[in-house]
């Protein structure tokens, strides 16, 4: 089942009596309710997922149509406010001239107006809530044939049934589906800029001379600034297990904000903004369950456990490598983690890798 997702153009947007520089200088920025979503959809594995910006791409609600229709979706989805509608219910209309699929409609005017949202916009389906489990379950509705456009527009309202309480659960906003070089701030010195939401926590708010643990060693964050990607070892808290991704579009931010030190029981240090999170722990036994939560730097106490990588050489001269080293009892050859990264998937046991210490500092996989 093909979706695509779509952020209309803001024409006709309601805007207050402020004056024009403000409309003409805000910016433009991702669309990062709708990426949440595309990315929720895609990880499911059931839908070939697509996202139309038409504020990023400066489309016509005539073009945004035709890109639809090319695309020829299943299912569109939209976010309406209540003073975008006319944009709104003019791409739909372009819509429906070229191309028959099912629209839905989500966002925060379909939380006051749902019924009025079906003629007003001329939608078929409406969701009120948080989308992405709701519109998943609409959508496999959909696809079942267990909802119709046939049906009362009762029927065809899905609320969702509960909020989301762990949202470390669902993916990060899919913003590789958008084209980060068309969005921009006044607010950023740096151009394409981005955005997130403060509330899922700030993992990247650290200072130029921060060291990041790369597959090429320690390196400040300020000699990465601008590479495409960087290999770095990263926890997934979920499956208390080490692997590498690649962080892009690295970006210096906040220069004269104010830093917090926090130092190491081994005297290492790292130089972060206040609000930076650790992952924090306490260890178990057999009567308590090790327990994990996050901390802000500003929060941090002597004597808390956080999660840190460390790296250290092992094995006989001559055939050495590095281990990286994080909590108690576990521990991963670098050098697996690497031919891991570079093949793109999980080692069996029985694979080895070979390497040659070529480098007193790193490992050589062969």
């Amino acid at each position: 089942m093909k979706i695509c997702l779509v952020n209309p153009p803001n024409f006709y947007e309601l805007v207050g009596n402020d004056p024009v520089i403000i409309k003409e200088q805000q910016g433009v920025y991702p669309p990062l309710g709708i990426l949440y979503i595309a990315a929720s959809l895609r990880d499911t594995g059931r839908y070939e997922v697509s996202v139309i910006d038409a504020q990023a791409d400066e489309l016509t609600h005539e073009e945004v149509g035709e890109r639809v229709a090319q695309i020829k979706p299943d299912i569109v989805g939209m976010t309406a406010m209540t003073f975008t509608l006319v944009d709104c219910k003019l791409v739909i209309k372009a819509i429906r001239n070229r191309f028959k699929t099912n629209i839905v409609i989500g966002g925060p005017h379909t939380a006051i107006f749902p019924m009025e949202t079906f003629d007003g916009l001329d939608a078929d389906y409406v969701v009120v809530g948080e989308g992405e489990i709701t519109l998943d379950t609409l959508a496999q509705d959909i696809a079942t044939g267990k909802v119709d456009t046939s049906m009362s527009e009762a029927r065809r309202i899905y609320r969702q049934e509960k909020f989301i309480e762990d949202l470390d659960k669902l993916p990060f906003a899919a913003r590789e589906m958008t084209n980060i070089q068309k969005y921009y701030s006044i607010l950023s010195e740096e151009t394409p800029s981005t955005t997130m939401f403060s509330s899922r926590g700030c993992p990247f708010c650290l200072t130029g001379d921060t060291l990041i643990n790369t597959i090429d060693g320690d390196i400040p964050i300020r000699d990465l600034v601008g590479k495409d990607k960087v290999a770095v070892y990263t926890y997934d808290k979920h499956s208390k297990d080490l692997f590498i991704s690649n962080a892009i579009n690295i970006r210096m931010i906040w220069k004269n904000k104010k830093v917090v030190r926090v130092t190491f029981d081994d005297g290492t240090h790292i130089d972060c903004t206040p609000e930076h999170r650790f992952l924090a722990f306490k260890n178990g036994n057999q009567f308590v369950d090790l327990e994990e939560f996050e901390v802000e730097a500003k929060d941090l106490e002597t004597g808390t456990s956080v999660r840190a990588f460390r790296t250290e050489l092992a094995g006989a001269i001559g055939n050495q490598y590095m281990n990286i080293t994080w909590a108690r009892r576990s521990r991963k050859k670098v050098s697996r983690l690497i031919m891991e990264h570079k093949m793109g998937r999980k080692l069996l046991k029985s694979e080895i890798v070979h390497h040659k210490n070529l480098s007193t500092t790193q490992p050589h996989c062969l």
